[in-house]
């Protein structure tokens, strides 16, 4: 496993990996890293701790998940959406999996509009990681700003630990596995196996991260990147990551 993370981080410069196997105990005690975690830009990344929170927040009674957010209050993009083409309400519950599951801005920006400072500031203790920023959001205007935010390895290790260890992020979950965005890791990963990742993306920036399933086994996956020439390369490689973990899973 050690020479996959290693080949992968080598096929350009600007990458870090990180993968870690389940034990039986449920601790994550085998891993393998490589390549420099200086700080990405998370880009989409972001919308798995946004989505957190609200759920999080909605097991405290502080959200109602099942309020409805009508039409004309969603904001627009220049970019393919889906809420472009929807006429009628939709619950915040529905927004965010449609944040995780087709990665839609706007549907992440209308969750993002209704999680206070507050909600996102317990959500956050909660999963502990209570120095996650806030992300800048996901309207078009906001994209410049994006590459001020910054993720590493460890904190997306955090936060994936987070979300397979809480039952009330068991949507979240679901959601990340049925993900029809950016295959990249899991392009070559065949069914029963499952990916319950989130990918982002920015220029030059293609990033999946996720917990990848192989019957009983179960690993972190962590890819992240910059400043890459050749997405289409990239993605290539993920996706012999992706093989090479479920490899590893199956042995």
């Amino acid at each position: 496993m050690g020479h996959a993370v290693e080949r992968f981080v080598s096929g350009s410069p600007g990458r870090v990996a990180h993968v870690a196997l389940r034990d039986p105990e449920g601790g994550w005690s085998r891993s393998w890293r490589a390549g420099d975690d200086v700080g990405y830009p998370p880009a989409s990344l972001t919308k798995v701790p946004l989505v957190a929170v609200a759920l999080l927040a909605a097991e405290s009674g502080l959200l109602n998940l099942d309020a409805r957010v009508l039409p004309e209050v969603f904001h627009t993009s220049a970019f393919p959406n889906v809420l472009s083409v929807v006429s009628t309400p939709l619950t915040l519950r529905e927004l965010a999996a449609l944040a995780i599951v087709l990665s839609d801005n706007l549907a992440a920006q209308a969750l993002l509009d209704v999680v206070d400072d507050t909600q996102w500031g317990r959500g956050v203790a909660a999963m502990g990681c209570p120095g996650l920023a806030r992300p800048v959001g996901y309207r078009d205007q906001d994209f410049d700003a994006m590459w001020s935010e910054t993720t590493t390895v460890d904190e997306q290790v955090s936060i994936l630990a987070v979300v397979d260890r809480l039952d009330s992020l068991a949507p979240l979950r679901a959601w990340m596995g049925a993900s029809l965005r950016n295959n990249r890791i899991s392009t070559l990963i065949p069914p029963p196996a499952r990916f319950h990742h989130k990918t982002g993306s920015l220029d030059g920036v293609h990033h999946d991260v996720g917990l990848l399933d192989v019957g009983d086994h179960t690993a972190q996956v962590v890819a992240l990147t910059a400043a890459q020439p050749d997405p289409l390369g990239t993605a290539s490689d993920m996706a012999e990551l992706g093989v090479a973990v479920v490899a590893a899973l199956s042995g």
